[in-house]
């Protein structure tokens, strides 16, 4: 499936913010913000080279789905409050909140409640959304223009842009630029194992095994991820998921970003069966939107 257009996020941005904004709503310093944030899968991944900056070039599509957090802002005064149990101190809303008050000098008064749904480390993207959907909140509450969000968020995190679009869409650069695509609804069985996987643990591993690639003459197709050539020899039972996953009738089966999770596509009904005890199983399908 080839791909070619390829246009930075930021040129759409006030396409999109209206999707934030609640008919007949101006003021929303007086009330909470409760916003939905969803999980994220690759259908395909291609990374090439380390960049200066640290960060690797990617060529993936993006596809968001309806497994989500849910994020609630509540004004209030005293210092900013992040309650969330399942986060560690140093989490995504606070790097928000940072920026947020860096960007615009306002120190945000504001508690942020965010209920875990999407499992954390396993390549579905649940923290960037969270960052995502921090930052739209800060912005709704305190009525600033959103010209600045989508730098803010290529900040946060390098899938964080995504979730201000998302629906499906190919991602490159270092995940700043992106390609709207046409939706498609897509049925997912996610199998999530009872672990995570270091994202930089695994660009780490990959550098040292594999050599960086020229991404230009590469062709990106749907199954195909370049996590999986390493990812697979330390975590055999990956590989047996996606088999599984294929043998059960799934279209395409792959890892989610660098994993743990490992889904596949089906054309109708998803597998009723669950042969891996202690995993976790998510039937799922694609989704036209984004954080909302």
């Amino acid at each position: 499936m080839p791909f070619s257009k390829v246009f930075c996020v930021k040129k759409r941005v006030s396409i999109r913010i209206s999707l934030w904004r609640s008919p007949g709503i101006s003021d929303y310093s007086r009330m909470p913000v409760r916003l939905k944030a969803p999980a994220k899968v690759n259908l395909s991944l291609l990374i090439g080279e380390r960049r200066e900056d640290g960060y690797h070039n990617i060529r993936s599509v993006f596809a968001a789905i309806n497994l989500y957090d849910y994020i609630t802002l509540y004004k209030r005064p005293g210092p900013p409050e992040v309650l969330c149990p399942l986060l560690a101190d140093e989490n995504i809303a606070w790097r928000a909140i940072d920026l947020f008050r860096k960007e615009y000098g306002i120190n945000p008064e504001v508690e942020i409640v965010i209920e875990k749904h999407i499992p954390i480390g396993r390549g579905l993207g649940g923290g960037s959304s969270d960052g995502a959907a921090v930052l739209i909140g800060l912005h709704l509450i305190y009525n600033v223009k959103t010209r600045n969000l989508i730098r803010l968020g290529s900040i946060l995190g390098s899938d964080v842009p995504f979730f201000f679009f998302g629906g499906l869409a190919l991602i490159s650069g270092r995940g700043d630029f992106i390609t709207p695509l046409p939706y498609q609804r897509l049925n997912l069985l996610i199998v999530v194992p009872p672990y995570s996987i270091s994202t930089r643990w695994a660009y780490r591993r990959l550098d040292e095994q594999i050599p960086p690639t020229d991404l230009a003459g590469r062709e990106l197709s749907y199954g195909h991820n370049d996590f999986e050539r390493i990812i697979f020899d330390e975590y055999p039972d990956l590989a047996k998921i996606k088999s599984w996953l294929i043998e059960g009738g799934a279209t395409a089966a792959l890892l989610s970003g660098s994993g743990s999770a490992v889904f596949g596509l089906f054309e109708s009904r998803v597998p009723s069966e669950r042969p891996f005890p202690g995993y976790g199983y998510y039937p799922a399908r694609t989704i036209g939107w984004g954080v909302v």
